[in-house]
């Protein structure tokens, strides 16, 4: 390569690099505006709502004190239910008319509804029996904004009715549908509203089409916010959990604005720096071409000239400018092509005499020979034309047109030997790849290349991660499903799963029906990262199996039960037996050991802990600071008198949602407890966990059992391991 070349490749990457820099740069700015922006967005969209929310509540407050009198009170307290209708009848015409409310129920103590202005079989309720409830318990105002029983979301106010005796009497509710508030908030914001219920369905909305468009899938229980294109527009659509009174999330806020404007303006800024960065750089290359060219024209011009003088030409003519170190290169050689051809007529000059002098004494040895007798005359010319044949050929030894056409010959053989070798080659290599290519389809390509390399690998010891999954779910799928469609469905569900096993670089040992088993080790994963691995992959597993089971249910070709289907998994660590295993005619590259039966086992146990991942112990110890767990009690497992230690993998590290974590630190502290026999804290803790998330099935369990320990106590051998009683 030239050296200009390389100077102008050099400046290049370097501007490159620079210019690399400057847009990373610029990216990461933009990226922090872009989360300002959409804070901003989270922050002016749920303040809106609440004012209007907070508006609608006094105004249902207003119309609640208006309604609530000591007649009704008494009338209530004497189960006068006539009186009582007779009492609202007139007043609650009024504020429907009005439109101060859309719906106002009234309820004894008992929750029983003894009026409604709902219209239906039954009409909707507005107030659960919990809320009743708790309105009798503590008599206080209640405003919230919740579904009611027909899963329409109200703005609700809920009043006690208390009667002279200073008795709770029963309670009276006023709501406003949310269509209201939302039409207010979409004024508000330039855009559309909606509302979702936690399933992702939406339950009001300013704009029914575009929500049909648009498709929602969001996470309904945390601030999300995309930019998403439908028919040619770009919307963006900003979403904020809708908490109730009690702070449980009951649906989404979203809004909908078409940003097809501005993003067009940013793609078009976006493009015009892009075109402006390639300009400026090939502006700057063309320009040192040009000028590398033009600096470098008297260094060609001495290369020029010292290869003609390495062929023993000094006709050359060098162009040598002092202006420059290029120039004094120049200029030093056409010095050398100077003193060359000195050397040149000095040479030809003795090779003038020595021709002189051979000529001279060839005619002193004729004239020698000529005064001899003949015997002696024949010597002599003997000798002279020995000397003269020595002279011819060694003058032919250093031929210059022979000596090229043996190197010609000789560089001619070598070529063709190299052909013959890369032809060899390639067919080598285009054989290889046919190989990797069709079995690369039913064995991992690292395997495969593992195979070729050494056909006949044994088994070898290694530290590896095993991993279970399994579909839930898939027998009474196969049961409603042909053949075609089962394999087609199985087909797609195998193919997500083993997506994520190849790109945290795991290998996908078989498929077993539904289920799959992959291993991390040596030489294909690094040591230190097998576990972190293996465990990313399954909680990548479960997200796609998910959304797969959102896209059937969308498709409309399946019924809600393939709601229902969901993995479970079992990951363990430890060492194994790896390599091509089987008889002279079969074998396979597999893993062999217990801990792969542990990892088997422990897919199993998620039904018996109602989780859905379970990991060893030393899966865990080796993850490290990756994933985030929650402790689960020791467990036996079939075939094992050891307890083991083991954990439920919950998220990545940094993804766990804080009401989770609240709930994995109650449990594990419950756990500790349980272990240490304080049968009362542990079940405080459990109780805990089952306010934060009902029906959890390991707090329930543990809560079931702690309340069994503290009326039996256990003897004092008792380590608190389960043994499990299935595989």
């Amino acid at each position: 390569m030239l050296l200009r070349t390389r100077v102008v490749l050099i400046v290049a990457v370097a501007f490159l690099l620079l210019t690399g820099g400057l847009i990373v740069a610029s990216w990461q700015r933009e990226r922090l505006v872009e989360d300002r922006r959409s804070e901003e967005t989270f922050q002016t969209q749920t303040l809106l709502w609440s004012k209007i929310v907070e508006r609608y509540e006094q105004d249902l407050r207003a119309q609640l004190r208006a309604l609530l009198s000591p007649a009704l009170a008494d009338a209530l307290d004497n189960g006068r239910q006539d009186e009582v209708q007779k009492i609202l009848e007139a007043d609650i015409g009024r504020l429907q008319s009005e439109r101060h409310v859309d719906q106002v129920d009234l309820v004894d103590d008992d929750g029983e509804v003894l009026l409604t202005t709902a219209s239906g079989f039954p009409p909707p309720t507005l107030l659960d029996a919990g809320t009743v409830s708790q309105i009798m318990a503590d008599p206080q105002v209640l405003a919230l904004v919740q579904q009611d029983s027909s899963r329409r979301f109200r703005i609700t106010v809920a009043q006690p009715v208390i009667g002279r005796s200073g008795q709770i009497s029963g309670a009276l509710a006023a709501a406003i549908d949310s269509d209201r508030a939302l039409a207010e908030l979409s004024e508000g914001l330039g855009g559309d509203a909606y509302i979702l219920s936690l399933r992702n369905r939406v339950a009001h909305g300013t704009n029914e089409a575009l929500a049909k468009q648009l498709a929602f899938d969001l996470p309904i229980r945390q601030r999300y916010i995309e930019h998403r294109t439908v028919v040619g527009r770009v919307y963006q659509i900003a979403s904020v959990p809708l908490v109730d009174a009690v702070g449980r999330v009951v649906g989404a806020l979203v809004t909908v604005k078409d940003v097809t404007t501005t993003v067009s303006r940013v793609d078009r800024v976006g493009l015009a720096s892009v075109l402006m960065v390639v300009l400026g750089v090939a502006l700057i290359i063309a320009f040192l071409i040009w000028y590398l060219r033009r600096s470098f024209g008297p260094l060609d011009d001495a290369i020029t000239g010292l290869n003609a003088l390495s062929r023993g030409d000094t006709s050359v003519q060098i162009f040598a400018p002092k202006n420059d170190e290029i120039g004094r290169i120049a200029a030093a050689v056409e010095v050398f092509r100077d003193h060359a051809r000195t050397i040149d007529r000095y040479r030809d000059e003795r090779e003038r005499q020595r021709r002189r002098q051979e000529r001279m004494i060839r005619r002193q040895m004729l004239a020698l020979a000529d005064t001899l007798d003949e015997e002696a005359r024949g010597e002599v010319l003997g000798d002279l034309d020995a000397i003269v044949q020595d002279r011819r050929e060694s003058e032919a030894a250093y031929d210059p047109n022979r000596g090229d056409e043996d190197q010609l010959t000789l560089l001619s053989s070598v070529l063709k030997q190299l052909c013959n070798r890369m032809l060899a080659d390639i067919a080598e290599r285009r054989k290889a790849e046919k190989i990797r290519e069709t079995f690369g389809k039913y064995i991992d390509p690292r395997v495969v290349e593992s195979l070729l390399l050494d056909p006949n690998i044994g088994g070898q010891q290694q530290v590896m991660t095993v991993s279970f999954a399994d579909m839930q779910g898939f027998t009474s799928l196969s049961e409603r499903l042909n053949p075609s469609e089962l394999v087609s469905v199985l087909n797609d569900y195998l193919t997500l799963m083993s997506r994520p096993i190849k790109d945290q670089h795991g290998i996908v040992d078989k498929y077993m029906g539904d289920a799959v088993m992959a291993f991390w080790g040596p030489p294909f994963t690094m040591d230190m990262s097998q576990a972190s691995e293996a465990c990313l992959a399954a909680l990548e597993q479960r997200e796609e199996v998910r959304a797969w089971v959102n896209r059937l249910m969308r498709s409309g070709r399946f019924t809600h039960e393939i709601e229902r289907i969901d993995i479970r998994c079992g990951i363990a660590t430890g060492e194994l037996i790896v390599g091509s295993i089987g008889s002279d005619q079969s074998r396979t590259y597999t893993v062999l050991g217990d801990t792969a039966n542990l990892a088997a086992r422990l897919e199993t146990a998620n039904k018996a802990l109602g989780t859905r991942m379970l990991i060893s112990g030393s899966t865990r110890e080796l993850a490290g600071a990756r994933i985030e767990t929650r402790e689960m009690e020791k467990i036996i497992v079939m075939g094992k008198t050891e307890a083991t230690v083991v954990y439920e993998l919950l998220a990545e590290a940094g993804k766990l949602d804080d009401h989770t974590a609240r709930l994995r630190d109650h449990f594990e502290m419950g756990l500790r407890r349980y272990y240490r026999r304080d049968w009362q804290g542990a079940v405080s803790a459990f109780e805990e966990c089952l306010a934060l998330r009902p029906h959890d099935a390991p707090s329930e369990r543990l809560l079931k059992r702690s309340l069994a320990l503290r009326a039996a106590p256990p003897p004092d051998d008792w380590t608190g391991a389960w043994t499990l009683l299935e595989k």
